[in-house]
């Protein structure tokens, strides 16, 4: 129980960043407790209470990684019940990551009222309803947190466009499957706990049983594939940059992007605000491959005569050749569905130079991370998508309103200048670029449970 429990507790404390992170939601969920019980609930003082819970889970961000590299590791196989332990600490995890959300509500309902108000009947009712929407939440939590988790997994552990495609549509499913339960009000608790049972029923079979599963089918894995190989040489042959920077085929990502928004728009997604903050998301997704861009790049320095100055113009074309793909597809998608929906005319033209901010931003930050993500990188990423969202927004309610059409305008503006900015800071730090630093990430610290 004591491995466990360190296990747990280095999930939430692994990198100084996660640590703020869990310190800081937990610190909002016990504030807001105390203010659900003791003040009278109004939507101003409520609002924290979502946000402390995110940013708690966010706190265990990377849980996934660590479980699957201790997973893979030799030391699980000589601890013992190792692989149970460590299962262990990935359930008790989404537990506690889903519990102060709803214990929020649990609380708050029963602050709501008291057995003086109602009667007898009645508040035995009420509290039969408090139970249910408790329960509801809690296993809905957790269940929402082990689909999250597996995606931040595919993303985290892959790094590639494979990895990007693989979170994006375990994404789409945590997207259709809760919509279609509150749209039918189908949501009870057994069903609930019975998926949840069977997700971790699963997945914990599975894991378990994974070691015998890769020796038996490792002489599958040392056939060769000279057909496939000789396949993937003839596409590749002269591009070999855009190959080792992962962006030789960029219609992976294409489809990884056309299959979510093609099939949000089957179920009901309509409104003008929702599709432009829907595709600017989409639209950083393309820039956010660029931040691998530096450790990849390490092998092209080693075997190609070019200065830093020319690798980066290298590298820059490069990540261009694929988000110009990726881009022109987004935009294709807005204008079709802004002619099938029959968008405001401002609206596309306030959305379409937004669409291009969001990808060049991106990647201009991510060709800045030349010594990994440290706090200033992970801040402007926030601060840049923020504002994304936000004139998103006022680009959707701009119709009819000269005023704030012009606010969309100034505000493209400044984000176009704070793209040039991205740029020449990205550039430079390529000119200073130290490849001892610039290594691809073979581990994680985080500290140990044995």
């Amino acid at each position: 129980m004591k491995t466990v429990a360190r296990l747990v507790l280095s999930y939430f404390t692994c990198t100084p960043v996660l640590r703020a992170f869990s310190g800081l939601g937990l610190m909002v969920i016990l504030v807001m407790a105390y203010v659900v019980v003791h003040f009278p609930q109004r939507e101003a003082l409520l609002w924290p209470a979502p946000l402390g819970a995110l940013a708690f889970y966010i706190g265990s961000a990377l849980m996934p990684l660590m479980f699957g590299r201790m997973a893979r590791s030799h030391a699980i196989h000589v601890l013992p019940y190792g692989r149970i332990k460590l299962l262990a600490s990935a359930y008790i995890t989404m537990v506690i990551v889903s519990l102060p959300l709803a214990g929020l509500v649990y609380l708050g309902y029963s602050a709501a009222t008291t057995p003086e108000v109602l009667t007898p009947v009645k508040y035995e009712q009420w509290r039969h309803y408090v139970n249910q929407t408790f329960w509801l939440t809690f296993l809905g939590s957790i269940s929402l947190a082990a689909w999250l988790y597996l995606a931040m997994w595919f993303v985290t552990s892959g790094r590639s466009i494979a990895g990007y495609v693989k979170g994006l549509l375990v994404i789409m499913f945590i997207f259709y499957v809760p919509t279609r339960a509150l749209h039918d009000l189908s949501a009870t608790i057994s069903g609930s706990a019975a998926q949840v049972v069977a997700i971790w029923l699963i997945f914990g079979t599975g894991f378990l049983l994974w070691p015998r599963w890769k020796a038996y089918s490792a002489n599958w894995r040392m056939r060769p594939a000279d057909g496939l190989a000789t396949f993937l040489r003839r596409q590749v042959s002269g591009r070999e940059i855009d190959l080792l920077l992962g962006t030789a085929n960029p219609w992976l990502l294409i489809v990884a992007q056309v299959v979510p928004i093609v099939f949000t728009s089957t179920i009901g997604f309509y409104s003008a605000a929702i599709w432009l903050f829907y595709l600017t998301i989409f639209s950083t997704v393309a820039g956010g491959i660029a931040g691998q861009a530096a450790e990849r790049s390490r092998a092209l320095w080693l075997r190609g005569d070019w200065s830093r100055d020319r690798l980066f113009l290298q590298v820059e074309r490069s990540f261009w050749r694929h988000n110009s793909y990726v881009l022109g597809v987004l935009i294709l998608l807005m204008v079709a569905i802004g002619s099938y929906n029959a968008l405001p005319v401002s609206l596309l033209a306030a959305g379409l130079p937004l669409l291009a901010l969001g990808t060049i931003l991106s990647t201009y930050l991510g060709l800045m991370v030349t010594r990994g993500l440290r706090a200033p990188e992970a801040t402007l990423a926030i601060v840049v998508m923020l504002a994304l969202m936000a004139v998103a927004v006022l680009a959707a309610r701009s119709e009819g309103q000269p005023g704030d059409l012009v606010a969309v305008v100034v505000l493209e503006a400044l984000l176009a200048v704070l793209a040039v900015v991205f740029r020449g800071v990205a550039r430079k730090r390529w000119l200073a670029i130290d490849w001892m630093l610039c290594r691809p990430d073979r581990g994680l610290v985080f500290r140990t449970a044995s």
